[in-house]
């Protein structure tokens, strides 16, 4: 706290006021300044109040706050003024100490706010990452489990796959187009006794205890008495594009029926 005599508070916040002339009247403290606004005279006449409204900036205020108004500003800025009062002191060491814990008080609520930010920066960073981290395992696990449902499907196909290969289907081809079309470039010396289109693998099959079809494989058994007229309807075929392979197996001739009988497989 500080000791105020009279008016002389006024001299810190006159620069504040509305006050444009060297004389001045505030509550009946009448005050006479000269060109440096130094104080030339002072005179108190309570019954002569100034007729001129007073303002600080730009908001009115009583003459009779002015005063306190002028005591508290030069209290509160201490540090920076140089405040007009009585020289006692034990005001004097009770203001610094009064200003000293103020000091830190204000330094250790600074410290707390800044803690208090930092600890809620983390909240928002740890809640994010919490987020962000929970979000990703969301995704790990969907991606796992559409994996393990993709290998599931895939071993199911697979399992269909080799049912369908077991049982002799190769993929939906026309195979009736493809006898017809061995059979317009049959010589008249052939003539046929059996065709078979993904014939049983007998070898495949005694091994695995089970039938097991030939893979788009065409067997062709036929008479034929001169093995030439075989190999000529043998080239006929090659010609064709869907044909991968063809070859001549056997050819055994039977001299009491006067022919040959033979087995030819394509590979489609």
């Amino acid at each position: 706290m500080k000791l105020s005599l009279g008016p002389f508070p006024i001299e810190n916040i006159v620069s504040h006021l509305n006050i444009y002339e060297q004389d001045f009247n505030i509550d009946g403290h009448q005050i006479k300044l000269n060109e440096k606004a130094e104080w030339l005279s002072y005179q108190y006449k309570a019954s002569s109040p100034s007729q001129l409204p007073l303002k600080i900036a730009s908001e009115k205020i009583d003459q009779r706050l002015i005063l306190p108004y002028a005591a508290v500003f030069q209290l509160v800025l201490s540090n920076t003024l140089d405040p007009v009062c009585a020289e006692v002191g034990t005001l004097q060491t009770t203001l610094k100490i009064t200003i000293s814990n103020n000091r830190i008080r204000v330094q250790g609520f600074i410290v707390l706010i800044v803690f208090f930010i930092l600890l809620l920066g983390n909240y928002i960073t740890l809640s994010s990452l919490t987020s962000s981290n929970s979000s990703l395992n969301e995704q790990a696990s969907l991606s796992t489990q559409n994996t393990n449902t993709l290998q599931a499907l895939n071993e199911q196909v697979k399992k269909k796959e080799a049912e369908l290969k077991a049982l002799g289907w190769d993929g939906g081809i026309n195979k009736s187009s493809l006898i017809d079309q061995i059979s317009a470039l049959l010589p008249q010396e052939i003539n046929l006794a059996e065709i078979a289109v993904n014939p049983v693998d007998h070898a495949s099959s005694r091994t695995q205890k089970s039938f097991v079809f030939a893979n788009r494989k065409i067997q062709v058994i036929g008479n034929s008495q001169q093995i030439i007229s075989v190999n000529e309807w043998i080239a006929r075929i090659k010609t064709k594009k869907w044909v991968k392979n063809i070859q001549m197996d056997s050819y055994t001739f039977d001299s009491e029926l006067n022919t040959g009988r033979f087995l030819v497989t394509i590979d489609y």
